[in-house]
């Protein structure tokens, strides 16, 4: 579709929320683009909100995050929502939930907290089979 018939639509969806707020109402669309690593999370988010929001009519998109650059570059959306922002753009970046990562092994396995001992995680994070690596400069 041509960017000045999707602007049109797009000002036409905008005027149509206003008048349904005008009179009360919330309605309209929500377009939410997300990084593959957030189908986990997302849906349930979006369902919650919806339950607040009855009216609003949602789309969500998964995709891969240089897609998804794309699409918000084309504004086929009207949120997004990834692990790592994009930089050098203007945007408005808002954390919502903590990114941690945790060990996790069955409560008798040797590495287990539960288990009696110091935790070999703790005490292996420095080594290389358990850290990140770094990237190497392209040659």
């Amino acid at each position: 579709m041509p960017q000045g018939a999707r602007a049109m639509l797009d000002g036409l969806e905008q005027m149509q929320a206003r008048l349904q707020a005008l009179k009360g109402l919330e309605g309209g669309r929500l377009r939410l683009g997300v990084v593959t690593s957030a189908k986990f999370f997302a849906p349930r988010i979006l369902g919650h909100f919806l339950q607040q929001h009855p009216a609003i009519e949602p789309s969500l998109s998964v995709t891969q995050r240089d897609v998804l650059l794309q699409r918000m570059r084309d504004n086929l959306d009207d949120r997004y929502i990834f692990s790592v922002p994009p930089e050098g753009a203007d945007l408005s970046v808002e954390p919502f939930m903590p990114n941690e990562l945790v060990a996790i092994a069955a409560r008798h396995h040797p590495p287990s907290p539960a288990a009696a001992g110091p935790s070999p995680w703790r005490s292996s994070a420095p080594s290389p089979s358990c850290s990140r690596r770094r990237a190497r400069a392209p040659a």
